[in-house]
This record gives C-alpha cells, sequence and structure tokens, in this order.
C-alpha cells in the first residue's frame, strides 16, 4: 500500500525482468542448436530438485492494474472504437478462429441427396426388420404360453400370477442398473477430483479464493487512493521547494557558474580569456575519464605491438581472410543491467530496511523522500533558467572585454562542416510518415488493426518437456535439420518473451 515502497519494488521487478531476458539471450547464444530460441532446462531442474513450474513466466500485474497502464489502454481500445464506427464496422471482438466451416466437406447438392436417400433407405430397412423381428418374438412367446396353458389346464389366476413376477423382476434389473450407475458416476466424479481435472466438493477452502478476490480489491482500492495522496503532496512539495529553498538553489548554481568562468579566466595561460561557449561547462565533468585514458602510455605500445605483430602475421595468411567478417567479441563479466539490478535492491536496502514504520499504520507517504523526489525537478528547471543567464553574462563579459582592449582581430569563417551521409534506407517507406498515430485509420480500414477478443495464457495448456535436453544431445538419429519439436511451454515462454512483455513494457 506504500506508494514510495511500491515504486521502488516496482524499479527492482523492472531490473529483474531484464536480468532474466538477459540471460535467456545468453543461453541462445550458447545453444548446441545455433540461434535456436527453444532452450531445453530439464537437466538443470532435475540437478537443482525444482518443479517444472518454476521456469514458468509469471507475468505481473501491474501492466493492467497500473493507473497509467490502464488509461493508455482504455485510450486506445476507444480510439479502434472510433475508427470502426467511423468506417461502418463490426465493433464485436474478433475471437481469431477459423471461419471455414468444419461441415464442409465439399460435395454438390445432387450428391449430397444422394448419399441421404441411401442412408434414408437402410434406415428403413432396418427399423422395418426390427419390427418384423418383434412380431415374430410376441407371436412365438405368446404360442408358448398357450402352450403350456393347455398343457396344465389351469385358469388364467397361473398367467397374472407369472406376468406379475416378470414385472417385479424387469422392475428390480432397471433399479438395480440406475444404483450401480449413480455409484459409477460418483466414483468417477472422486476420481477426478483425487486427479484434480474437477473441483473439489463441499470443500472448506473453497471460500479461500472468493476472500483473496475481496482482499485484493480492497488492497487495490487503498493503493489507489494512497496514490492519490502521494501525487497531491509531490506537488504541494514542489511548490514549496520553489518558495523556500528556490532561492537558495538558484544563488549556488549562479556561484558556482560565475567561479568557473573566473577560473578559465585566470587559467588560459595568463592570456586573460573567456571560455568560447558556456557549454563547456559541462564537458569538465567528463575531461577526468579522458585524462585517464590519454595518460596510459603502456596501453598504447601493447597496443602497437600487438598491431604490428598482427600486421606481420597478416603478410603470410590468406587473402580470404580479410575479406572475411570478424566475430562479434563476447562481453565478459557483469554487463549493466546487473550493475543496474544491484544497484537498484541496494537502494531498495538502504532506504527501507532500517525505516521504522511501527507508528505508520495506514502505509502513508513520507514528506522526506518525497522532497528528495521533488529536488531534481526542482533543480533542473532553476538549472535551465541559470545557464541562460550565465550565457547572457558571458556574452556581455566578452563584449565589454573586447570593448576594453579596442583592438580588431581578423576573424577567420570557420570551415563549413560536412554533412554526414544519410544511412541507407531498408524501406523507402522510412521516415515519410513522423507520426505513428497517422497510421492508424488506414491500418483499421484494411482489417490489419482489429478488436481482438480478450484471452488468457492460462489457456494455453500444455505439459513441461521433461526429456527435452536429451533429446536435442542426441538430434543425430533425427538428422541432422530435423530436431524434437518444442514443448507447450517452450512455446509460452517465447509468446511471453517476445509478444506480452514488448507490448506492455516499450523498452524491453
Amino acid at each position: 500500500v506504500h506508494p514510495q515502497k511500491r515504486r521502488d519494488i516496482w524499479r527492482v521487478l523492472r531490473s529483474t525482468i531484464y536480468r532474466i531476458l538477459e540471460l535467456k539471450q545468453q543461453l541462445i547464444t550458447f545453444n548446441p542448436r545455433t540461434n535456436n530460441r527453444f532452450i531445453a532446462l530439464d537437466e538443470i531442474l532435475t540437478d537443482l530438485k525444482l518443479n517444472p513450474e518454476t521456469v514458468e513466466w509469471k507475468v505481473p500485474r501491474y501492466f493492467l492494474d497500473d493507473q497509467e497502464a490502464r488509461e493508455e489502454i482504455d485510450d486506445k481500445q476507444h480510439k479502434l472504437d472510433h475508427w470502426l464506427g467511423v468506417f461502418s464496422m463490426s465493433p464485436d471482438p474478433d475471437p481469431l478462429l477459423d471461419k471455414k466451416d468444419p461441415f464442409e466437406v465439399g460435395l454438390t447438392v445432387d450428391q449430397a441427396v444422394a448419399i441421404i436417400q441411401k442412408n434414408e433407405r437402410g434406415r428403413m430397412g432396418i427399423n422395418r426388420a426390427d419390427m418384423v423381428c418383434t412380431w415374430r418374438k410376441d407371436s412365438v412367446r405368446k404360442e408358448e404360453r398357450q402352450k403350456r396353458q393347455a398343457e396344465k389346464g389351469g385358469d388364467g389366476q397361473d398367467d397374472l400370477l407369472e406376468s406379475q413376477a416378470l414385472a417385479a423382476t424387469r422392475i428390480a434389473a432397471h433399479w438395480k442398473r440406475k444404483v450401480d450407475r449413480r455409484r459409477f458416476l460418483r466414483m468417477r466424479e472422486e476420481e477426478f477430483e483425487f486427479l484434480g481435472m474437477a473441483p473439489p466438493r463441499n470443500d472448506p477452502k473453497g471460500h479461500v479464493v472468493e476472500d483473496m478476490k475481496k482482499h485484493r480489491e480492497r488492497r487495490k482500492k487503498m493503493q489507489e487512493d494512497a496514490d492519490e495522496v502521494y501525487q497531491k503532496a509531490l506537488k504541494e512539495q514542489l511548490e514549496w521547494l520553489q518558495k523556500k529553498k528556490g532561492a537558495d538553489i538558484k544563488a549556488d548554481l549562479l556561484e558556482e557558474r560565475r567561479q568557473w568562468i573566473l577560473d578559465c579566466y585566470q587559467r588560459y595561460d595568463k592570456q586573460l580569456k573567456f571560455p568560447n561557449e558556456f557549454d563547456e561547462f559541462y564537458n569538465q565533468f567528463d575531461a577526468p575519464e579522458e585524462d585517464a585514458a590519454a595518460a596510459d602510455p603502456k596501453g598504447k605500445g601493447k597496443d602497437a605491438k600487438t598491431k604490428d605483430d598482427k600486421a606481420k602475421k597478416g603478410k603470410g595468411g590468406k587473402k580470404g581472410k580479410d575479406e572475411g567478417e570478424e566475430d562479434e567479441p563476447m562481453d565478459v563479466g557483469p554487463s549493466n543491467v546487473v550493475q543496474q539490478f544491484v544497484e537498484h535492491i541496494n537502494q531498495y536496502t538502504e532506504k527501507w530496511e532500517n525505516r521504522d514504520e511501527s507508528n505508520n499504520f495506514d502505509q502513508r507517504h513520507d514528506i522526506e523522500l518525497a522532497r528528495k523526489n521533488v529536488y531534481p525537478i526542482v533543480e533542473a528547471e532553476l538549472r535551465a533558467l541559470v545557464d541562460d543567464q550565465m550565457r547572457e553574462e558571458l556574452a556581455n563579459l566578452k563584449l565589454l572585454f573586447d570593448e576594453s582592449k579596442k583592438k580588431k582581430t581578423k576573424t577567420k569563417k570557420p570551415k563549413k562542416p560536412k554533412k554526414p551521409k544519410p544511412p541507407k534506407k531498408w524501406c523507402t517507406a522510412v521516415g515519410s510518415i513522423t507520426n505513428r498515430e497517422d497510421c492508424v485509420p488506414d491500418l483499421v480500414e484494411q482489417g490489419i488493426l482489429k478488436k481482438i477478443k480478450a484471452v488468457h495464457l492460462e489457456d494455453f495448456w500444455g505439459e513441461y518437456h521433461f526429456l527435452g535436453a536429451m533429446l536435442r544431445s542426441h538430434h543425430k538419429f533425427w538428422g541432422e535439420y530435423h530436431f524434437p519439436p518444442p514443448s507447450a511451454q517452450m512455446i509460452r515462454s517465447l509468446l511471453v518473451e517476445h509478444c506480452v512483455l514488448p507490448l506492455a513494457q516499450t523498452d524491453i
């Protein structure tokens, strides 16, 4: 519920997703089958004694629950409904099912009528034969009954008792069959419940899911209220910083820049010159790295030696090697994603691990943290104003300095910089459309952009391939270009990695 803590957790979660995708890309690179995106992890799960559900993707719910994401989705949906109404197209969602009639067999009307007539004649013949057989059985049974009565010489009382016994026998047989059927149905339901193919009956824990949904809805409502209060607090703290601290921040920025101008004026070999442009103020923060790279003469010598050795070896080598493409070097060590991941975890630990929240039962925002979040915004606004002011002051100082010298110096015309060559276009339409939103009406009219029926990833059923690594390691038995088909779990993972995550998070 805490708005600031939720934002920090969101950053850690996003860094975790980036790291998982980076590891998946490395697995694809080192896959025995080159550039194959289907990775079998059954051996690793067996070694670590983990369940197959461990490698299943859990899509974060904030993609839909977040207020900004929800507003963006609603905006796109309303825009699509508007253009569908403009072009008089159906607003009903498309289930993306096969429109082909499954009962279409490719027959003409005469052929279909002939088949129906043939089946109907057969059915009528079978019914007639059944009727004749029934009549014959009834007549034989009647003759036997009359013969028994004639032999016994009894009256109709025995016939009545026999018919009653026959009726009782049939009723008992039907009732026994019905009881056995109920018993087998109950056994089948119990077996389905045991296998997990049917929900349990009279489960005391069945209401837990409904209670969880109610608690989650209530918690989401609390989170939305806390976010609204936090946004109002950010605006208030922004105004407070601008009023109370704005003058001090602006004075510090002006002092820092004026001191830099004075240092530059005294540093140019005692020639009393001002810096050419004010943008050089920000270049001084990048200077130490360049100086450190330039102050390493040993590295140059090594590079020169290696270049000479390569040149000597290249003379005796084959001609085709120079024309071939070089292999891309693999990055060794922690990547930027790992460093960002560790940085976010450290920030969360430093900020929240030792913080006492015992008195904050309602999980409201912290005012000091809100001021720290707003401070860079105020500083950036004031920095832009101070930079404009300092540019004017630097121009005035140069003008006064030139007038005091009263020396006219011939200024050479600067050379015109060469225009860079435009990159090659892979398509002639590249750059012709500046705003992608302009393509929406045409895409809707042509049927490319559709309103799709919502589906869930849980509806994609399929099991994990427990012998995937073994089958892929023995691919020689399948053939050089034949590999075992991917499992449903692999396809689900690719759908999440290449469809769900990039559409939900644009920077993935």
